[in-house]
Parts: C-alpha cells; structure tokens; sequence
C-alpha cells in the first residue's frame, strides 16, 4: 500500500557525520571531478566535502580558533632553530650547500602547520585575514629565534650595525616571505568555505615557491657580497 504525504512523511535525512571512523569526507561522489565539471547541484541532504566543511565550521568557537593562531605562531619559533643549523656555523660547501637549502627548509617549515589547518581542517581559520596575521606572527617569531641563535650563538660579539642589520632586513625578509605563502593559503582557504572545493596542495606550491626564491635571492646576494670582501650580513 502506498503511502501518503501529510504532517508524518519522513522527512529527507540530515547530513550524517561519522565520529571516531574512517570515514573521509573527501571521497563523497559529489566531488568526483566528473560531476564537479557538470556543474550539478548537490542534492540537499547529501555528504559533500564542502557540506562537511560548512558543519563543521557552524559548531566551531572563536575562542578555539584565536587559540589556533597563537599556537601556529609559537610553533614557528622552535622549527626555526633546524632551519638556522642548515645555513650556519659552516664553511666551504657546506655553507655554499646551506645557501641553497635553508631558504628551502625554512620557507616549508614556516607554512607546514598553517599548510595542515587549511588542508585538513579550513574551518579552525574564520577570515582570512586570520591566516594572513598568523602567518606574519610566524614568520616574526622565526626570525627572533633565527637572530638570537645568529648573534648569541655562531657570530660572538657582533658589530651594532649587524645587529640593527638582522633585526631590520632579516626580520623584513622573513615576513615579506611567508606574507607571499599565506597569499596562497588564502586561495586555498577561500575555495575549501566558499566553494566547497577539497584544497589541493599543487595550488599553494607557485606562491611558496614565490617565498623560496626571494629568500634565495636575498642569500646569494649576502654570499657574493661577502666574496666581494665586504662585512658579511647574513
């Protein structure tokens, strides 16, 4: 016997989130790209990724996502110490390789946990000018702890004007830098809440590599300055 409509038909089930499974959002077939190419609406109700996304973000606090950011921000501190080893306290090549490298290391370190928020979890990030002043705040925290281990450390008694030189240029060049790579995390960000598009990493690498090349430019240009029998800056 059919059934009828009126005030008791089941009503279309809501979205359902798996907790503590394997279930992976990003494998809905919403967002297979074949469907995505039609153009297709996604059907109310159905799982989708950006469906997901947008459940996500309605339970998530401010205060959770400031914490985010804070943490993001100090984390850059420590990672900054591995970076500085590469380029640093050497001679020969393996400072000539640590010209090269460190830029590299550096620039991937300060971007891997923003990098992770917005690939596995857009939502802790509420604007993007949040990801933009995290960014800062860790490319400012790394060049603190770059200068204390370059001026306490492997440069004993540096000249003032060093000293003025790192806490000016260097500290300018790692926030110009990771102001470059957040420009791409903001793409990112942007297409996972606005679009509902599952970020793809690809996307990010053209504005890291942006931040990579700057800092190399800025160490090969220290290098041959110093070759040329000036005061070495780096």
């Amino acid at each position: 016997m059919s059934q009828t409509s009126g005030p008791h038909s089941p009503q279309p089930p809501e979205p359902f989130w798996p907790r503590g499974t394997s279930w992976d959002p990003e494998q809905s077939v919403w967002d297979e790209p074949a469907i995505l190419a039609q153009g297709q609406p996604v059907p109310e109700g159905a799982v989708s990724y950006g469906a997901w996304v947008q459940a996500q973000r309605a339970g998530f606090p401010l205060w959770k996502s400031l914490l985010v950011s804070a943490a993001v921000a100090v984390a850059a501190g420590p990672l900054a110490v591995a970076g500085t080893f590469l380029s640093a306290g050497y001679t020969g090549t393996l400072a000539l390789l640590g010209v090269f490298l460190a830029p590299v290391v550096e620039e991937v370190m300060k971007a891997a946990l923003p990098l992770w928020v917005v690939r596995r979890r857009p939502w802790w990030f509420l604007s993007a000018w949040q990801i933009v002043l995290t960014m800062l705040a860790s490319g400012a925290a790394f060049a603190a702890i770059e200068n204390v281990l370059y001026l306490r450390v492997y440069i004993p008694n540096p000249e003032p004007w060093l000293v003025a030189w790192r806490w000016t240029v260097c500290v300018g060049l790692h926030t110009v830098c990771t102001f470059l790579s957040s420009l791409g995390l903001v793409r990112l960000w942007r297409g996972a809440l606005q679009r509902g598009e599952i970020p793809q990493v690809e996307r990010f690498l053209p504005w890291l590599t942006a931040a990579v090349l700057l800092h190399l430019a800025y160490n090969v240009g220290a290098m041959v300055w110093q070759w040329l029998g000036f005061p070495g800056v780096r």
